[in-house]
């Protein structure tokens, strides 16, 4: 059995609309960057939110 997914990912869309053109065109509220900060800060924040955003992803975890 190879290590990764066990199903394949399809994903269908009827329209995709560019809202920003490069990352710093972002505007992020001070509180909000703050925020950001502090949890960069905590161990264990990248593990957590690779976790949450995709955790039937094996092996993403270790590229911290």
């Amino acid at each position: 059995m190879k290590a990764g997914l066990t199903a394949d990912t399809f994903l269908e869309a009827t329209s995709v609309h560019r809202i920003k053109e490069r990352y710093q065109d972002y505007q992020f509220s001070e509180e909000l960057e703050e925020r950001i900060i502090t949890e960069s800060q905590v161990p264990g924040t990248y593990a957590k939110l690779a976790r949450s955003i995709a955790p039937e992803i094996w092996g993403h975890e270790g590229l911290c």
